[in-house]
């Protein structure tokens, strides 16, 4: 606890300070980065102390609001959510340093760095959080510091569009989570955590878990709750991208596995909606990702659909916590849990390699680059990587925790009857389409961005980045491997969070039998290894020069100068899978063709992928909110005498509230 004490001092220290020397761009550096990453230290000792010795911390202090306490507790399951924070937050600080760089004479950078340092501290605070008062404050100083980073670059209509689309989505689930909160305190007449349960609250638990599904699903990007995620996640700076749509929406998730167990045994029903939310995100996101050609945007529908398996496998634990399974909630909770690591470390990783991409570039169109692989050997070789992972190919992180997940769908399908049996049966097509789709999206994505020729004449001369660019992204790639390499080790460090969810279920006997399960696949990752050394070994021996061969250029087919455009296209490569899924999409094209003629003079073809449901569901209800808020301009006089009155006005309505009730009583 006091590590992470420590380490919220000097977030917070350090931001203060780099926002005082914002307009002193070397300053300002020093002091943001370097604070973020020794918070960042700090944080990660202190969370992986608290998982290798599962022993919870408390500590409580006074704190002169209503209601409030500064309560706060460690404990496994907070320091699952803690150690991503820091690791990638770590990580994407000393790149953020290096990508803020080239934008410091037209504005100061010293600002978004201490936005930065207060994200990172607000996350933290929300896993602490052991008030919920406390809690909430930290919810909506996350949601304030993300926005403004987000729109960082507000100039950009496009920006301003997509912070104002996250604005509305996130205080409408906060409002939700603020009715939360006021339900289950109600009965018990506290707000510390402790205190809370499902006895004491003021309504049923049906509805208490639609609510925590609505506040937490949309920061967590849960379908259909994910209508701001492809918007603001491409207008952030890479790094914030980065940590936004690796780690940020797991706070999502945390609010469900830290809130849900406060509401009893669950029922059935919650399990199988949380399954085929989780399976129609993971669908719908990889499907819509394939019909992008955005870069970031690619990678933010690829968070919707690794944010819809990370739902599928807690879907799976509370399945497995409903029916005293306690095999199937291992595996469903391990899995969860173990693919929202894998997937903050190698989505960090492409966020990090595509931002430096599209920074040097000069645009997020996957048309305009090609051929980064050959001018970046080593950001090029990470970004490899990362899409490996994340297609969950075998020898890497995502395969492990898919495998995991595969693992609780089939042994739950196999020994369960009835609606869960069909449940479980189901989500295994739904996982193994999406890792299909999954491949053929990074294969189009790194195909076309960093093989072939370069596309554009900004790519052909674009700088490497620098080390304080791919460093960062070297370390990331690093535990990808060793995630891939250790499996049994990982999954004993996330045992006594999941003995936290799953509080009625014994995972006791079952533990050791999870841990043989995943321990093969560590072999197997080291023989993906040794086999592909072994094959670069020989390509490296084959393509030594020998005396009396010559070397010549392989035949064209008839073509001396390919040009870049005779290449595939992002589109054509993707083109037969968003046709098979046209019906869901729903892609706009329009077209010019020729007229039939000798000489046709010159034709047109254009496609977009809107989503349909923002545009036709959520876009109402926005402007609906935007235009409410707008009237209440009205109540900003400028007077304070105005203003007084407003303030005496909301203690004679409290003071009523209070003593209205004690007459009832009498």
């Amino acid at each position: 606890m006091s590590l992470l004490g420590i380490a919220l001092a000097v977030w917070v220290t350090g931001g203060l300070l780099a926002f005082l020397v914002r307009h002193r761009t070397r300053e300002a550096t020093l002091v943001g980065v370097g604070s973020a990453l020794a918070g960042a230290g700090f944080g990660a000792c202190g969370a992986m102390a608290t998982l290798l010795g599962p022993q919870a911390e408390s500590w409580s202090g006074a704190w002169a609001v209503p209601l409030g306490s500064l309560s706060v507790r460690l404990d496994p399951l907070a320091s699952v959510f803690i150690l991503p924070i820091c690791l990638v937050g770590g990580a994407c600080a000393l790149y953020g340093g290096a990508y803020l760089r080239p934008y410091a004479d037209a504005r100061p950078i010293g600002a978004p760095l201490a936005g930065y340092n207060l994200l990172l501290a607000s996350m933290v605070v929300v896993c602490l959080a052991d008030n919920l008062l406390l809690f909430l404050i930290a919810w909506e100083l996350m949601t304030l510091s993300s926005y403004a980073l987000v729109v960082q670059e507000h100039a950009l209509p496009s920006v301003r569009e997509a912070g104002r689309r996250y604005l509305i989505a996130a205080h409408l689930a906060t409002a939700a989570l603020l009715l939360l909160v006021l339900l289950l305190s109600a009965g018990s007449g506290s707000f510390e955590l402790r205190d809370v349960s499902l006895g004491t609250a003021a309504a049923p638990a049906a509805l208490l878990f639609l609510l925590a599904l609505a506040g937490f699903g949309t920061k967590a990007g849960i379908v259909p709750l994910h209508v701001w995620l492809p918007d603001a996640h491409p207008a952030a700076p890479s790094h914030v991208s980065a940590l936004m749509s690796a780690v940020m929406v797991t706070m999502g998730f945390y609010g469900l596995a830290r809130f849900i167990p406060l509401l009893g045994p669950p029922p059935l029903w919650w399990g199988l909606t949380l399954m085929a939310l989780g399976a129609a995100g993971a669908l719908g996101g990889i499907a819509f990702a394939l019909a992008q050609r955005d870069v970031k945007r690619i990678l933010a529908y690829s968070t919707i659909e690794n944010a819809g398996i990370i739902g599928l496998a807690f879907g799976v634990g509370l399945l497995g916590t409903a029916l005293n399974q306690p095999t199937l909630a291992a595996l469903g909770w391990l899995g969860g849990l173990l693919h929202l690591w894998n997937h903050a470390l190698f989505k960090s990783l492409l966020f990090l390699g595509y931002g430096a991409a599209a920074q040097r570039v000069h645009s997020r169109d996957a048309e305009a680059m090609g051929g980064l692989l050959r001018l970046w050997p080593m950001t090029g070789g990470l970004m490899v990587v990362g899409a490996a992972a994340i297609a969950a190919l075998p020898g890497l992180n995502g395969f492990t925790s898919e495998w995991l997940i595969f693992y609780g769908l089939l042994t739950g399908g196999a020994e369960l009857q009835g609606a869960s049996q069909i449940a479980l049966l189901a989500g295994v097509p739904a996982l193994a389409l999406t890792g299909a789709l999954a491949a053929a999206c990074f294969a189009r994505l790194t195909g076309v961005t960093l093989l072939g020729e370069p596309r554009s004449e900004a790519t052909r001369h674009a700088a490497a980045p620098g080390w304080e660019m791919w460093l960062p992204m070297l370390l990331l790639a690093a535990l990808c491997v060793a995630v891939a390499w250790a499996p049994a080790l990982v999954i004993a460090l996330l045992e006594p969070a999941v003995q936290i969810v799953a509080r009625p279920v014994d995972m006791g006997p079952v533990a050791e039998t999870v841990t043989d399960a995943v321990a093969p696949l560590g072999s197997v990752a080291l023989l993906v290894a040794l086999g592909l050394g072994l094959g670069g070994a020989l390509r490296w021996l084959l393509a030594r020069p020998t005396p009396g061969i010559r070397r010549a250029p392989t035949w064209g087919c008839g073509y001396s100068r390919p040009a870049p455009r005779m290449q595939y296209t992002a589109t054509s490569f993707a083109e037969p899978i968003p046709r098979i899924f046209q019906p869901l999409l729903r892609s706009r094209i329009e077209s010019d063709l020729p007229a039939e003629a000798v000489w046709p003079q010159g034709a047109s073809w254009r496609s977009s992928t809107p989503d349909r449901a923002l545009d036709g569901m959520y876009e109402p209800v926005f402007k609906w909110v935007e235009r409410a808020l707008l009237r209440l301009r009205g109540l900003q006089q400028g007077r304070v005498s105005t203003y007084l009155l407003y303030i005496v006005l909301t203690v004679l309505v409290l003071v009523a509230s209070m003593i209205l009730p004690l007459g009832a009583r009498r």
